[in-house]
């Protein structure tokens, strides 16, 4: 764990990809939930307001299509009465009583031979100062009425749903990025909790076992090196007689020499009791030095097997830790 779980160069492991899997799942359910609610409710307020603008949109429309072919209508009744009126009416002999009327008055001439006070000068009285008309001659010969209208629509005021903006969806989901190291962070720190449950286990069985055969070791060893605070200095002998019950000792290996002793007898006696103390106190001389160095040996095996469970907590505690802990 000290260079993390997880190799930078690696995909991870089971359960860090799993727990990216639910991680990603999580995040992109509520973001979608949000989403699927945003966008249902931008298209309901477009069809509301599509609904509404088209309808008085389509309305307006009709009406402005009416008014126009009125318009319409009446201008050519103006220009039918228009043109009667010019080739009915004497426009210069009217024009001339308007100017005897109104000389010298605003957009008259001044009067020759004085104001003819019989005549009344027509005023426009619908303004607050009022004016003399213009001369009738001058709406006559105008060329307002020269003005066609047949080729004057009214173009498509219809409002277009198609025109409103539609909602474009640019999230780009959950920050992978994020959630992976997230989930690798969690998914180490969940594995390294799983392995230090068996790794604190079998530790603990081997600490337990080492440390017990190393007490019993110890223990044993420690009585065969100090035997003789421990032992009452009696000893059992287990020896070989023959059948007349006299002891025997050990036979000369060498080929020749049990050539022999097997054409004297078959059995060596011991020939007395000095013999027999001094066969006995060397062979027990030797059985005590192999007791007391099989003892020692017990003890530095003892003291030895508790190098294993030590060095293996050292390892561990450095070791078997997350990176991210420091």
């Amino acid at each position: 764990y000290v260079s993390g779980c997880v190799p930078i160069d690696g995909n991870g492991t089971f359960i860090t990809e799993n727990i990216f899997s639910m991680a990603y799942n999580n995040a992109y359910q509520d973001g979608s939930s949000a989403l699927v609610e945003g966008v249902d409710s931008f298209d309901l307020n477009r069809a509301k307001i599509c609904n509404a603008m088209y309808t008085a949109s389509v309305n307006r429309q009709q009406e402005d299509t009416t008014l126009l072919s009125t318009l319409t209508d009446l201008h050519h009744t103006q220009v039918e009465n228009m043109d009667l009126f010019r080739r009915c009416i004497d426009s210069e002999a009217i024009d001339g009583m308007f100017q005897d009327a109104c000389c010298g008055l605003s957009d008259y001439s001044s009067c020759s031979s004085g104001r003819d006070e019989n005549k009344a000068c027509p005023l426009n009285e619908l303004i607050s100062e009022p004016v003399p008309f213009k001369k009738p001659g001058s709406y006559l010969n105008s060329n307002w009425c020269n003005i066609t209208m047949d080729d004057k629509i009214i173009e498509d005021a219809t409002f277009s749903c198609e025109k409103l903006p539609s909602c474009d969806v640019t999230c780009k989901g959950p920050h992978k990025d994020k959630l992976r190291i997230a989930a690798k962070e969690c998914g180490c720190t969940i594995e390294w909790f799983l392995h230090s449950i068996w790794l604190q286990v079998g530790i603990s069985l081997l600490i337990y076992a080492l440390v017990n055969a190393s007490r019993v070791g110890f223990l044993e060893g420690l009585a065969r090196v100090l035997w003789e605070r421990l032992h009452p200095g009696i000893f059992t002998v287990l020896s070989t007689c023959n059948p007349n019950g006299e002891l025997l000792k050990k036979g000369d290996k060498d080929e020749q020499r049990k050539e022999e002793l097997e054409r004297e007898s078959k059995y060596n006696q011991f020939e007395n009791s000095s013999e027999l103390a001094t066969v006995l106190e060397e062979r027990l001389q030797i059985t005590l030095d192999r007791f007391w160095r099989t003892g020692l040996f017990m003890v530095v095996c003892a003291c030895c097997l508790n190098a294993p469970w030590i060095w293996v907590l050292v390892a561990t505690s450095n070791s078997a830790r997350p990176e991210w802990w420091g």
